[in-house]
């Protein structure tokens, strides 16, 4: 009588568990590619066996999942970076406890997939990303562009290639150098420039020209562009001034003479927290709805202000 049918033993090309059903003795499908008993066990392959903790022989496909065990030992995963199957070496290199010196090793795999996830272990030495860094392989650039723990000169150098532009303007390891140099590409890249926290003062003052409403949008709200910048795009009026009389950096002198123009304009200028207060006490009776609770609503507005607009009990 044959067999139950169950499922197959073996694993897929991806070091994946085999999800087929077989009624084999062997307990194999016969499809998939691993847990062949004519397949050569880790002790026959090239370099040093890999065995389990009963001491016998692991086949290619629990190579790959040992090595992709975030409790697998550093040394183990120092032993199956050199095994001969190059998706037991890929799981090795996203491994978070794959050491420094186990991925600067395997950074320089033949293989990109190997290099790819090598690109963004956070393990990855400084040394191997800037190597990554000029990769044939455009996602593997990518990857060090993307990483926290590059240098920057490591993301520079990914920059360089286009592809990877998009994600060193969003890596907060980017440099204010580096920020500089990619607010000279396409709008999307530099919007992502002028929202990023080490965007210098000075990138910032020469993009508040910059010929796209949404990068000078995006001037206007940061919170470390200059108060100069802010008031030269306070007086462009409309919707970009609109933005700047909300930032807090806005000069208490430009506020003032914007909180005696438009509704919109007094609005932003009441919720702004750097508006003087004798402003705020004013706005607070002001005759738009709008702008009298955006100033009520304002904690720098004193009690007098809100006392004399008729809503605050004393």
């Amino acid at each position: 009588m044959p067999p139950a049918a169950a499922r197959c033993r073996g694993f897929t090309a991806g070091g994946r568990p085999c999800r087929r059903n077989t009624r084999d003795r062997t307990g194999w499908c016969g499809r998939c590619a691993g847990v062949l008993p004519d397949l050569p066990a880790a002790a026959d392959a090239p370099g040093p066996p890999v065995e389990d903790p009963l001491g016998a022989a692991v086949w290619t496909g629990d190579r790959a999942l040992i090595a992709n065990d975030p409790d697998t030992p550093p040394g183990t995963l120092a032993v199956l970076a050199a095994d001969t199957a190059p998706f037991v070496r890929r799981s090795v290199a996203r491994n978070p406890d794959a050491n420094a010196d186990t991925l600067d090793r395997l950074a320089d795999d033949p293989h990109w997939e190997v290099r790819f996830r090598v690109a963004a272990n956070p393990n990855t030495p400084p040394a191997a990303l800037t190597r990554l860094a000029a990769d044939a392989n455009p996602g593997t650039r990518c990857r060090v562009a993307a990483n926290p723990t590059s240098p920057p000169e490591a993301i520079r150098a990914a920059a360089n290639f286009d592809d990877a532009r998009w994600e060193a303007a969003a890596n907060p390891a980017s440099d204010a150098a580096t920020l500089q140099w990619l607010a000279t590409f396409e709008d999307h890249i530099v919007s992502r420039v002028v929202a990023h926290p080490n965007c210098s003062p000075g990138t910032l003052a020469g993009l508040a020209s910059h010929p796209g409403l949404a990068v000078r949008s995006e001037v206007a709200r940061s919170s470390v562009t200059l108060p100069a910048t802010l008031a030269a795009l306070a007086a462009t009026g409309g919707f970009l001034a609109d933005i700047a009389l909300a930032n807090p950096n806005c000069p208490t002198a430009t506020l003032d003479q914007a909180a005696d123009t438009h509704a919109t304009a007094r609005e932003a200028v009441a919720r702004n927290p750097s508006t003087n207060p004798a402003t705020l006490a004013r706005l607070a009776a002001d005759p738009d709805p709008d702008v009298r609770e955006r100033a009520l609503a304002n904690p720098a507005t004193p009690g007098h202000g809100r006392s004399a607009a008729g809503l605050l009990n004393d």
